[in-house]
């Protein structure tokens, strides 16, 4: 009888090694890079901002998503083809990365001269076999701002430094959709203090102009451009410390609009031409009037932690916007009134502990990594994330009641 139950016991561990796993969430996790397809807009990129990156794909406008890839890299942004949503790029360390499966395989590409993080991408939307990026390059003994660009689908680059002199970087880059020639490039150099500095190309990149006349040194570097969608004039820049400038001469003069730190993107929309976002760590910003005032949007976009925040605005579908976070990609309809998860399949996230409740099966806790603490009453069909008990650390156990699944105990993770 013992020896029968013996090979009953390692038959029932053999088919639970072997058993299908199935994700129950928290869904989400950090993101920190976001494309929309422009000839279909239900289709969405999203990737992880650490490495390796995760890279998913949503072809419902969100609702769900499928993991496409994993690269040994860390991507700092995406650009998808205008005319062809299954080719994109990604730019990551001195190199671009091209798919032409929706994400599913990639090449790489490594872009001369540059010797730091590609930061910034643009498909030209009226012939998409031209790309630019944005960088750095080495001009003599110093790293300079960079602008880069590629005739032929990403295969070979041409690089033009944006100055000659002093250490600096190219974070951003936007083209005017109304006339695809007029580029914008925004960054810094560094002298004793660093210098927000935003160039101007009228002729597609083969020459650019200083643009960077009112800006404040306060404002230590440009970390994103906008431009409206039908005034040609007025362009959009966030300084990372000094908050949003406006331009109205097409970047002869900038003024400062709204002073605030730490906005690290800006989204226009072809569907409401004066309205414009502005998104930072924990807040998300909106104008109606074309960047005169500001007001902040509702919530719902995650962001319960400081770090850089995604924003693109739908061209084609009305008020519709994505942002990613912390948290994962979240997304709104009624132009940022409220925002709404769209998380679901996406397992980016670290869980450091899970807590099961003795006396209730369905009850649970986790602690998702740089977010806080979630718990589900229905075994992972849904769960709701709780306030976090403290700010310096993370929970690495918990221990529930054995009479009262609500009470549970955490070890915070500094001590």
């Amino acid at each position: 009888m013992r020896k029968v139950f013996l090979f009953a016991m390692v038959i029932g561990i053999c088919s639970f090694l072997t058993a299908d796993w199935e994700s129950i969430g928290p869904y989400g996790g950090s993101l920190g890079v976001v494309a929309t397809a422009l000839s279909d807009e239900n289709i969405v990129y999203v990737a992880g901002y650490r490495e390796p990156a995760y890279v998913f794909r949503s072809i419902d406008g969100g609702a769900t998503w499928s993991k496409r890839s994993t690269l040994s890299d860390q991507l700092f942004c995406l650009a998808v083809d205008p005319t062809n949503p299954l080719i994109l790029y990604a730019g990551s360390k001195q190199s671009v990365y091209k798919s032409i499966d929706g994400g599913a395989t990639w090449s790489c590409d490594s872009i001369p001269g540059n010797n730091n993080n590609v930061n910034g991408l643009v498909v030209d939307p009226t012939s998409p076999s031209i790309i630019f990026a944005v960088g750095r390059t080495l001009s003599g003994s110093y790293s300079v701002m960079a602008f880069f660009k590629s005739t032929n689908g990403g295969d070979t680059w041409s690089t033009t430094a944006l100055h000659t002199v002093y250490n600096g970087d190219a974070y951003c880059m936007i083209l005017d959709l109304s006339n695809p020639d007029n580029i914008y490039v925004g960054g810094y150099y560094r002298d004793s203090l660093n210098y927000p500095k935003v160039y101007k190309s009228t002729n597609g990149g083969s020459s650019f102009t200083d643009m960077s006349s009112g800006f404040s040194t306060n404002g230590s570097n440009i970390k994103a451009l906008a431009v409206h969608p039908t005034d040609i004039n007025i362009a959009y820049a966030t300084t990372f410390y000094d908050g949003i400038y406006r331009t109205t001469d097409g970047g002869t003069l900038w003024s400062m609009v709204k002073n605030d730190n730490f906005i690290t993107c800006l989204a226009t929309t072809q569907t409401e031409p004066n309205s414009v976002y502005a998104g930072k760590d924990t807040v998300i910003y909106k104008s109606t009037d074309a960047g005169v005032s500001w007001f902040t949007t509702g919530s719902g976009h995650g962001g319960v932690y400081k770090m850089s925040r995604g924003l693109v605005a739908c061209q084609n579908q009305v008020s519709t916007l994505y942002t990613v976070d912390n948290l994962g990609v979240f997304k709104t309809t009624n132009g940022g009134t409220n925002w709404f998860d769209a998380n679901q399949d996406i397992t980016t996230a670290t869980i450091l502990a899970i807590g099961l409740a003795p006396t209730a099966p369905s009850t649970m806790y986790t602690e998702f990594e740089g977010a806080g603490v979630f718990k589900t009453t229905n075994s992972g069909t849904a769960w709701q994330q709780l306030s976090t008990p403290l700010d310096c650390g993370t929970i690495c156990e918990f221990a529930v009641h054995n009479a009262n699944p609500d009470i549970v105990y955490g070890l915070e993770g500094f001590g």
